[in-house]
């Protein structure tokens, strides 16, 4: 399911980049955690989303509010499902 999900991103990612943009606040933090998984083939998944996403194109502000707050946060599933309800 992990390396489904990570197939699934990267390839939106490529074919519909700009509409994933908007996303970034939820796709970013799941492809760090991803990025840092403990089965290798897994992992490779996950680093290619992130270093396909983070290539230059992410606000910086995106990128220091979840430097700042997945540190603090206890609940992984917390975090992101507070930031998949901030859009409603």
């Amino acid at each position: 399911m992990r390396s489904i999900s990570g197939h699934a991103l990267i390839e939106i990612s490529k074919h519909a980049g700009d509409e994933m943009k908007g996303y970034y606040h939820i796709v970013l933090p799941l492809a760090y955690f991803g990025a840092r998984d403990q089965v290798p083939e897994i992992r490779k998944i996950w680093e290619q989303l992130w270093e396909d996403n983070t290539a230059g194109n992410v606000p910086p502000n995106l990128l220091l509010t979840f430097v700042l707050h997945v540190p603090k946060s206890n609940n992984f599933l917390f975090f992101i499902s507070s930031l998949i309800h901030k859009d409603r």
